[in-house]
């Protein structure tokens, strides 16, 4: 079942810290990530590289997207360097969240050229089109409110059309 997690908490109390070792870009200091069941602890930084494009989703704030690619780009790099599929299938997958994320007419601008326009959807879509099971996303639309509230921000996607997606 598709599940909505957020990690709230006062400044400097570890939920980046915690963003990375889920993500596998850092290394926990005990214990260890499973991803399907399997260790990561001793993984060869190429693994984890393909278990990251494949198994995780990230969504990162708005200033992450490469500004030298178009939106489509952007949002087609994670298929490209998993090598699954080949350029047709990638450009046809690319257009699947940028139609959900009503960016189809923007897809050749760069991030830079969505300035002005609802942009905080453009970050969501590079996360999805390799269908991973779990998304990480770190402030998408922008630092939380102050005092934080309990909702899902209405610019994060609604459930994707896949069941699996769980966006934490």
């Amino acid at each position: 079942p598709l599940e909505f997690i957020g990690i709230a908490g006062p400044s400097r109390a570890g939920k980046s810290a915690l963003r990375y070792r889920l993500g596998l870009w850092d290394i926990p200091p005990g214990g260890d990530v499973l991803i399907a069941g399997r260790s990561t602890r001793t993984m060869a930084e190429e693994d984890l590289a393909q278990v990251r494009l494949a198994r995780l989703g990230f969504v990162f704030q708005f200033h992450f997207l490469l500004p030298e690619f178009s939106i489509a780009e952007n949002v087609a790099l994670p298929m490209r360097a998993l090598g699954w599929l080949s350029p047709r299938a990638i450009n046809a997958r690319a257009a699947e969240p940028l139609d959900a994320f009503r960016l189809r007419d923007h897809r050749h601008n760069s991030p830079d050229q969505l300035s002005g326009r609802p942009p905080p959807r453009a970050p969501v879509a590079p996360a999805l089109p390799n269908d991973p099971p779990v998304s990480l996303a770190h402030e998408p639309t922008g630092p939380p409110p102050s005092p934080p509230t309990p909702q899902r921000s209405p610019l994060l996607p609604p459930p994707p059309p896949h069941p699996r997606h769980t966006p934490l």
